[in-house]
């Protein structure tokens, strides 16, 4: 039987040991550098039968080696092997930050837990103050957006069918009252509410993780008539 190396395969060192990830693989590997001198010697395929003399081992240690690694997903038989499966050309396709980022943040933990290290750390973050809900531009001026919304009568299923990505548009004017509908619906806090460790949490309809809400919104007008820019260069409350 011949075998070859899972690709893509990477392997890092932290925590002082050897981590493989494989993004086929349900989780990652703590592995001894004996692995990583049998996955050297494995390469792009060799035989089962040819590694004993290239690795100095006995045949049933090599045997039950392969089948373990073979478990893990991260050795796999070769695709000259009748019993192999077909090669994931989309995996291959990936480029190594892509593949990096992958494996580095599927094991993370997002779940909110009251374990002791848990409220230890937001302790000790929520001690180095919290961030603005908005950015400030004090020397922009400012177009205060109408609090009265324009209709929102669609059926959510109509609009779930209907959504397509726009790359032509129409010289159909957006009134003002559109506008600010769009963007408190998209980026303007909905509700808010309060953590022990973090303050006032603004919520808004868009996903973020811990209601961080990173993203921002530009408008840029192509052609705007009567718009009454503010002279005050005060932050109007989102």
């Amino acid at each position: 039987m011949l075998i070859s190396r899972a690709n893509p395969l990477l392997i890092e060192w932290a925590d002082d040991s050897w981590t493989i990830h494989h993004v086929r693989a349900e989780t990652s590997y703590r592995v001894s550098r004996d692995v990583l001198r049998f996955l050297e010697c494995v390469g792009d395929g060799i035989g089962i039968d040819d590694l004993p003399k290239t690795l100095d081992e006995d045949q049933a240690v090599i045997d039950e080696q392969v089948r373990q690694l073979l478990d893990l997903g991260v050795v796999r038989k070769d695709m000259a092997d009748p019993g192999a499966s077909e090669s994931d050309v989309v995996l291959r396709s990936l480029g190594m930050t892509a593949k990096h980022f992958h494996t580095a943040t599927r094991d993370a933990n997002f779940l909110i837990t009251d374990s002791a290290d848990s409220i230890e750390y937001s302790k000790k973050v929520s001690g180095e103050g919290r961030p603005s809900f908005t950015k400030e531009y004090p020397q922009a001026p400012l177009l205060p957006l109408p609090r009265v919304f324009a209709s929102l009568n669609m059926n959510l299923r109509d609009v779930l069918q209907g959504r397509r990505t726009h790359r032509e548009f129409s010289s159909e004017p957006v009134s003002i009252d559109q506008l600010a509908t769009a963007l408190h619906y998209t980026f303007a806090p909905l509700r808010f509410t309060h953590n022990e460790y973090w303050g006032t949490i603004g919520l808004k309809a868009s996903a973020s993780g811990g209601a961080r809400n990173e993203a921002e919104a530009y408008v840029v007008p192509l052609h705007a008539v009567d718009a009454d820019v503010a002279t005050d260069t005060d932050t109007v409350p989102g």
